[in-house]
């Protein structure tokens, strides 16, 4: 049994048919998921093998430095990205020693650990309304330099190994919200040619990046077969993190430390949340009751870009309720 505390925030149903009825409902939020371990005996990582925790070849961290985005807002430190591009040799090289010794030892420096935390309303006028305040992190450079590598990397071991569901779209690499949309564009089109049924459902998980439990995460991704000095790399770095809030006058707030979620604005949580949520695919896979177009059966829990925005797809109203059970108890 996982504990995968993610509330569903708002669910619609969309069912297809001659005449066409749609029915609306709101998800209660809930807090327990089941997710059986057997799930986790195939497409999983090599638990011998470190990716995250490698050595770093100088010729990579060269190629991480020019690849490093302009213009973005730095910590309270003001070194930007562009400052370490065009920083002599001396000062690149302290850096790559710095950053490897981090990545091979797996423990932040002190200083590095915080972060600025913004906070930037969802909609206009709506800045003082708790449940609309997104919450965007100012990270060190070159902390995003070091888990800018640990995301790549564990990118690229969860994609040479399969870990990842195919419907799976969001935060990976060639991958958009126009698959998804070409897939739903698809179905339609079989279900109007066919005369048949479609039943889908939009789900939108709440607070998605800052309700993910870290011990969860952590659990999963052993279960995903991430290897144990690795998993323990990540435990240190989110064990330490702490924020502090810029305010409007330009105060900072006294250090917050962080018990649960992912920070956004660190290269790491998209791909742990994709993580994270890839134990509902695996287990809806498992379930089965998908749409079936052609000679191919589309187990259906598909992602755009953001990772809390899902699409389930089935041809009845019955095996939607039973992958919509699922989901309801993954997120109590």
């Amino acid at each position: 049994m996982i504990n995968f505390p993610i509330q569903v925030d708002t669910c619609y149903i969309f069912v297809r048919h001659a005449p066409q009825y749609i029915a609306r409902f709101r998800c209660a939020a809930s807090n327990d998921c089941p997710v059986p371990y057997d799930l986790f005996r195939i497409n999983i990582l090599d638990p011998r093998d470190a990716r995250l925790t490698q050595h770093l070849t100088k010729e990579d961290f060269d190629y991480w430095l020019r690849q490093l985005p302009h213009d973005k807002i730095p910590d309270d430190d003001e070194l930007t990205f562009e400052m370490w591009q065009e920083a002599l040799a001396e000062m690149k090289d302290a850096l790559y020693q710095v950053v490897n010794q981090v990545l091979q030892n797996g423990k932040m420096p002190t200083s590095w650990e915080g972060a600025l935390t913004t906070l930037i309303p969802k909609k206009v006028g709506e800045g003082k309304i708790l449940g609309s305040i997104r919450l965007i992190c100012l990270m060190k450079t070159a902390t995003k330099i070091v888990t800018s590598v640990c995301a790549k990397r564990l990118s690229k071991s969860l994609e040479q190994q399969s870990g990842l569901q195919g419907p799976q779209e969001g935060f990976r690499p060639d991958r958009s919200t126009r698959q998804r949309i070409s897939r739903f564009i698809s179905a339609l089109q079989d279900v109007e040619r066919n005369q048949c049924t479609i039943c889908v459902t939009f789900l939108d998980f709440e607070n998605y990046f800052h309700t993910i439990s870290l011990p969860a995460l952590f659990l999963l991704l052993r279960k995903f077969g991430m290897n144990e000095n690795d998993v323990q790399a990540l435990e240190s770095y989110y064990e330490h993190s702490h924020i502090r809030v810029i305010h409007t006058d330009g105060e900072k707030s006294a250090r917050i430390p962080l018990h649960r979620g992912l920070r956004q604005g660190c290269p790491l949580s998209p791909i742990l949340g994709g993580v994270v949520v890839n134990a509902i695919l695996r287990w809806l896979d498992f379930k089965g009751g998908g749409l079936s177009q052609g000679d191919v059966v589309t187990n259906t829990l598909c992602f755009a870009d953001f990772a809390d925005d899902s699409m389930l797809m089935t041809t009845n109203v019955h095996d939607m309720n039973v992958l919509l059970a699922c989901v309801n108890s993954d997120c109590q």
